[in-house]
């Protein structure tokens, strides 16, 4: 059934005031917002005659997303020195889904029809309680800590899908593994975090500012996922129904039973189930010191100490002995920065830094749960021999300000990745994505950056990144991945931002464009060749008043509405719209 969509709603409310020592602030928001998706999929396999389609897809996806949020934070004041607050955050968001899609399918060589249904409900709340506390009488100290726990859930209750195939002139109810198809995921996770920093401030050489900064920090993750998978299974009188009817009338209570023409049957797979956990203990310090009236340097180094483990089993064995998939990481090491300012002149300055940093993968990476999202498409599963990725980098800025608003800016920056995660398409017999570790990247690139004010009403701004990149597989990976030099997956060449800004009494009005350049979505294999994202460019207004309390806001996103369009082989694989988005809002002060 088809219907127009509702107009998206967002409604908000802040309220916060000071009594005496004790602070206060409350918020809530709700939003609801549908979406209408159309989009085409392309599916090739490599033949003799180069890639050939074996499955063509038109899709219509309807999407109605919901959420609700709320913020209560309180602080009390005990002196001018110590402060203590309590801050608590909680969203609820759930996103109801019914997509169709129809098309040829080599695999069976007709023509199928294929709906789901798809609700998911995520909920995430937070507790912190935190502390400042300032030691005049201890190098004029400052002590600040934290202690956060947080409950996050993903609850998918009932996926459910049916796939008709042709017949004739007819589509009927096919017996494939993806028809009369339910699914329940639900998803656990936990942190505790807590945190402590020690600050010292000085003038110990030639009265020039000196700041020490000293923490430590703990971080403790789990999760626990399961998932379990029904089908719905013709029996040998299934004949007796008229499979070209509607899902709700062919898999109807009276259809279904043992003697009946559908038996419900268990699929759940032995890696349909996983426990994870994550630990990260650090110690770090940081010296920010002032070496004359014009220089400055900033170094520091952070110790960290990271254990994680994934263990996907089988949901239904609970044996001593069960068959389990363990990836694991245990890494210690050392993350060190250092910055180095010099005032050129009063107005331009020199930056030249460098630092270390780290990328690791999620548990879902590590997991070898697989999920087809698409008949005919590729599933996507987990690879338990994932490692981190270590990155360094190095960049110089040269800057020059122009009264309080204007700012001219050139960079130079370069990044080394040792053992990247990407993700790269595997041509298994049924295609899947997944995750690996190339050997190394680099990035090299130069961004420029300005922004002036015109006259007192117009500004006008921008930037524009430039980067060159490759990467380096390791000899595995290059006896399986098809592009043996390329740049790392998702990285454009060409990156710009800009923006037009006027502004006249209390109206300011703002033009926003956005472009990115083509890019490596995922990595092909085994002569698969690499899908390419097509560069995209999006252009966004915004108008705001505000007056005698009252402000209001008008905007239109996406107002180009180019496609995302995906390319393999040269040939369109993907390709979908989201279309324009236009939105008015209404605020009011009381004070």
């Amino acid at each position: 059934m088809r219907r127009t969509a509702k107009p998206g709603q967002n409604v908000s409310a802040v309220v916060g005031n000071r009594f005496g020592r004790l602070g206060l602030i409350l918020s809530f928001t709700q939003s609801y917002k549908e979406q209408y998706t159309p989009e085409h999929q392309t599916f090739y396999r490599l033949g003799a005659n180069g890639l050939t389609p074996f499955s063509d897809y038109d899709f219509e996806t309807a999407t109605t997303s919901k959420s609700l949020g709320g913020v209560a934070n309180v602080a009390y004041q005990f002196t001018p020195n110590h402060r203590l607050a309590v801050e608590n955050f909680y969203t609820h968001s759930s996103k109801d889904e019914a997509r169709t899609f129809e098309g040829f399918n080599s695999d069976i060589a007709t023509d199928i029809r294929d709906a789901r249904i798809f609700l998911v409900e995520e909920s995430l709340f937070s507790n912190n309680v935190s502390g400042d506390h300032y030691v005049q009488g201890l190098k004029s100290s400052r002590i600040d800590w934290r202690a956060t726990f947080s409950r996050a859930n993903r609850d998918e209750p009932d996926l459910r899908e049916t796939l008709y195939e042709l017949n004739g002139d007819t589509f009927v109810l096919s017996d494939e593994s993806q028809s009369g198809f339910r699914m329940f995921n639900t998803l656990d996770d936990q942190t505790v975090d807590v945190a402590a920093n020690w600050s010292l401030f000085g003038t110990p050489w030639k009265d020039l500012p000196l700041q020490v900064k000293l923490g430590g920090s703990y971080t403790d993750r789990t999760r626990d996922f399961s998932s379990r998978r029904f089908r719905f299974v013709p029996t040998g009188v299934a004949g007796l129904v008229d499979l070209t009817g509607t899902p709700e009338e062919i898999l109807s209570a009276a259809n279904i039973g043992a003697d009946e023409s559908f038996e419900l049957r268990e699929e759940t797979r032995v890696t349909d189930a996983y426990d994870a956990s994550q630990q990260v203990g650090a110690f770090y310090g940081m010296a920010d010191l002032a070496l004359s009236a014009r220089t400055r340097l900033v170094a520091g180094a952070r110790v960290e100490q990271f254990t994680q483990e994934v263990n996907t089993f089988d949901p239904f064995d609970l044996s001593d002995n069960r068959d389990v998939v363990r990836a694991s990481l245990d890494n210690t090491e050392v993350f060190r920065s250092v910055n180095f300012v010099v005032a050129l002149r009063p107005d331009q300055n020199l930056r030249v830094g460098f630092s270390q940093t780290v990328n690791r993968p999620e548990f879902r990476e590590l997991a070898p749960f697989e999920f087809t999202d698409i008949v005919g498409g590729r599933a996507v599963v987990g690879n338990p021999e994932l490692t981190r990725a270590l990155i360094q980098n190095v960049d110089v800025r040269w800057e020059a300000f122009a009264a309080a608003d204007g700012v001219i800016a050139t960079s130079v920056f370069y990044k080394h990745f040792s053992d990247p995660i990407e993700r790269v398409v595997e041509p298994t017999a049924q295609l899947r994505t997944s995750f690996t570790n190339a050997e190394s990247a680099r990035n090299f690139g130069i961004e420029f950056e300005g922004r002036r004010r015109l006259t007192d009403v117009f500004m006008v701004g921008g930037n524009y990144t430039y980067v060159s990149s490759e990467i380096s597989l390791t000899p595995a990976a290059a006896q399986v991945q098809t592009s043996l030099k390329r740049p790392l997956a998702g990285q454009s060449e060409n990156l710009f931002n800009g923006f037009i800004e006027a502004r006249g009494g209390p109206v300011t009005g703002r033009l926003l464009y956005n472009y990115f350049g083509g890019r490596i979505s995922d990595v092909g294999s085994l002569g698969l060749p690499d899908i390419l994202q097509d560069g995209r460019a999006s252009l966004d207004l915004v108008v705001s008043a505000q007056w005698r309390g009252m402000s209001l806001r008008m905007s239109a996103e996406n107002l180009t509405d180019e496609a995302y369009d995906f390319l393999q082989g040269g040939l369109l694989q993907r390709s979908f719209t989201l279309g324009r988005v236009f939105q008015f809002s209404v605020g009011l002060s009381a004070f």
